[in-house]
């Protein structure tokens, strides 16, 4: 992908449960790192075959290669929040992820 495309400055953020004294699970996110990605509403065809693997995908998120990204994370895009639902190794060439999102409302 033309690294100019990549135009959003995003957060991959990180999931941390712990548990409060009654022994509910408390989620709390922080943030892992800081980068340029490109983040593209899905429409048409492209929303048709990324919901035959995720249901309620809307957005898809490029960023370049970073080993750790899972659908464990998420993106904090302003004041957005895409839940990672899938994340594809392109070509698997560990040139770039896409990521399938679900924004959180």
């Amino acid at each position: 992908m033309d690294p100019g495309k990549r135009r959003h400055r995003v957060t991959i953020e990180s999931c941390n449960e712990t548990q409060d004294e009654t022994g509910q699970a408390i989620k709390t996110w922080t943030p892992l790192m800081y980068l340029w990605a490109c983040i593209e509403p899905l429409n048409g065809r492209e929303l048709f075959e990324a919901r035959q693997t995720v249901a309620d995908v809307s957005h898809k998120a490029t960023i370049p290669y970073t080993q750790g990204i899972s659908s464990e994370n998420r993106i904090a895009f302003g004041s957005r929040t895409l839940n990672i639902d899938a994340v594809i190794n392109t070509d698997e060439i560990n040139a770039e992820l896409v990521m399938y999102c679900t924004e959180r409302t």
